[in-house]
């Protein structure tokens, strides 16, 4: 999309431009009739507004809303969608989007992600840093599991070892973690080998899952799947796993938290893999609701009377991640011309539906942000903006070697991955440089995040990235600066090592001042702009669609993290 059809496309959804007053803008722009009607139909029916969306020049944020109106009445049963059947129901095997969406509501973490992203106490009464390497948690009393048995210190220091096992998800929090221990009647503290400003934060993840010890010995390797459901203090308990079809969960009658008494007595979550019919069951009534509706069927999502769509505050990224350390990609001016060749407005608009912000030259959505927020916007709206600059990219590219094939990776049959990563082609060519897309199996590409072998002859891939807590070091430390052989994760897959950077967020890493923190993040960020380790694109909103007979859902992120279930009732 050119810059002129994209202004016409945010006049349009901003003021509300009639089909003729959109005709004659465009012709006055010198588009076509065809180009126009093209413009029209990527807006659907505009008269349906999208909560949480707002458009404004180059400080326009897709994605604000963080709550829905509360309900006013109790619901019988919420029928929710998932687009895969979980692999598990054990907390430290769930990092991914519906493992999470289910676990939250069922198993609590010491502290939690607000709607808001704030991080609040949980399941620990408190919390407090004694000093840079001690953290000290209050265990709240009175909390009891799904089995009737009391919250004790020893389940919650059993639940926090399980993450110290290398097969745990969740094992890269814990690695800068030397002993947690019983340090009162009420009392866990946890010791570090090194200060770490995300471990806090990580508590409200499941890295913080708290389970009854006697139930997770008992049941081993079975718990959490359908021979051994799991067992939390969260707002719902499990009831069952149809293996295929879906999983249920009934109201806990006997949370501890009285002041968020679930409103619904049972959610049946429906495993719903194809796009097209998940957006046709909520359009129909069939489902209720569903996070991260697919992008693809916004337009009907926004224009029908069925139900209401929401564009939700997000910790979401898209980037390219360069896999090599040779060939083109390894040359930084490359790099640079790629992105500057990379139409960002348009991928937002085509590939996103309009529901992603186009990213300056940053993987940082302001969203990432918990802390210093007004000092973090500042500093972005200084970066470099997505415009494309094909001239200047030209000329960068002339200043590097452009020969040979950059190939990269894409999620076979995933449409969205494939279409970014034919946008990517297609920049290459504009500026020399030739890129090869390879179709990786779905079952296949996430290897590509965790090993080098499966990164073997690929340059760069696509990937639709997050952040766990508001707190940008987590997805950017361990990207950016060189990682010892034996760390627990590292995305650095090129080895970028840029001695600003690395400085900057060595010391970020251990800085528990928020404003002296931000400071030295921002100087990282703004090195990055310059020698980008990475490509960032957009910054995707969270869809979420409420059936109109449903609301009180959360809007935002928090979704992974927070028991969302529990604010959702009748309208």
């Amino acid at each position: 999309m050119t810059e002129d059809r994209f202004d016409l496309y945010e006049e349009l959804t901003r003021d509300g431009l009639s089909r003729a007053d959109l005709f004659r803008r465009g012709a006055a722009l010198g588009l076509s009739v065809p180009a126009i009607a093209a413009i029209a139909a990527a807006c659907g029916n505009t008269s349906h507004a999208t909560s949480g969306s707002f458009h404004g020049g180059n400080a326009s944020q897709i994605g604000t809303a963080v709550t829905t109106p509360a309900p006013s009445g109790e619901l019988a049963q919420l029928k929710w969608g998932l687009f895969y059947e979980p692999s598990s129901l054990d907390w430290i095997y769930s990092y991914n989007y519906e493992e999470n969406t289910v676990v939250t509501n069922v198993t609590e973490c010491l502290m939690r992600l607000t709607p808001q992203f704030e991080i609040i106490p949980s399941l620990a009464e408190s919390y407090k840093l004694a000093d840079d390497l001690t953290h000290v948690y209050t265990i709240r009393q009175g909390v009891k599991f799904h089995d009737g048995s009391p919250m004790t210190t020893a389940d919650v220091i059993y639940s926090l070892k399980r993450n110290q096992n290398p097969n745990s998800y969740w094992f890269f929090a814990f690695s800068n973690v030397k002993s947690i221990d019983q340090t009162g009647a009420w009392e866990v503290t946890v010791r570090m080998k090194r200060a770490d400003v995300t471990f806090p934060g990580l508590m409200a993840t499941p890295a913080g899952g708290v389970g009854p010890q006697a139930y997770l010995k008992t049941k081993g390797k079975n718990y959490g799947t359908p021979a051994a459901g799991p067992v939390g203090t969260g707002p719902f308990k499990f009831t069952g796993w149809n293996q295929g079809a879906n999983i249920g969960l009934a109201r806990n009658d006997d949370y501890w938290d009285t002041e968020h008494k679930p409103m619904t007595k049972a959610i049946q979550f429906s495993f719903i893999p194809e796009e097209s019919t998940m957006t046709t069951g909520l359009l129909s009534g069939e489902i209720d609701g569903a996070y991260h509706t697919p992008y693809s069927g916004l337009n009907q999502l926004r224009s029908t009377s069925a139900g209401k769509l929401y564009l939700g505050k997000s910790m979401l990224f898209t980037v390219i991640y360069v896999a090599t350390t040779t060939g083109p990609m390894a040359d930084i001016n490359i790099r640079r011309a790629l992105l500057m060749a990379v139409d960002r407005k348009a991928l937002a608009q085509t590939v996103y539906n309009g529901a992603a912000t186009p990213l300056p030259y940053t993987q940082l959505p302001l969203g990432q942000w918990g802390y210093a927020r007004s000092e973090a916007a500042a500093a972005y709206a200084k970066l470099p903006q997505p415009v494309v600059d094909l001239e200047g990219a030209k000329k960068l590219a002339a200043k590097g070697d452009t020969s040979g094939t950059v190939v990269i990776g894409t999620r076979a049959s995933f449409q969205r991955y494939i279409n970014i990563a034919s946008i990517i082609q297609d920049a290459g060519k504009k500026i020399g440089l030739d890129v090869r897309i390879k179709a990786i199996n779905p079952n296949d590409y996430g290897d590509l995040f965790f090993s080098s072998d499966a990164r073997k002859g690929i340059d760069l891939f696509v990937s639709e990235n997050y952040a766990d807590i508001p707190e940008p070091l987590e997805t950017l430390y361990d990207t950016v600066t060189p990682q010892p052989p034996d760390a627990a994760v590292s995305y650095n897959y090129d080895n970028y090592d840029n001695a600003t950077v690395t400085k900057n967020l060595d010391a970020a890493i251990g800085e528990s001042d928020d404003d002296k923190r931000a400071a030295l993040i921002i100087g990282a960020q703004s090195m990055l702009a310059k020698q980008p380790a990475n490509l960032p694109l957009v910054s995707p909103a969270v869809p979420l669609f409420l059936n109109s007979r449903v609301t009180g859902a959360p809007a935002s992120f928090c979704y992974l993290y927070y028991p969302w279930a529990r604010d959702v009732g009748a309208t």
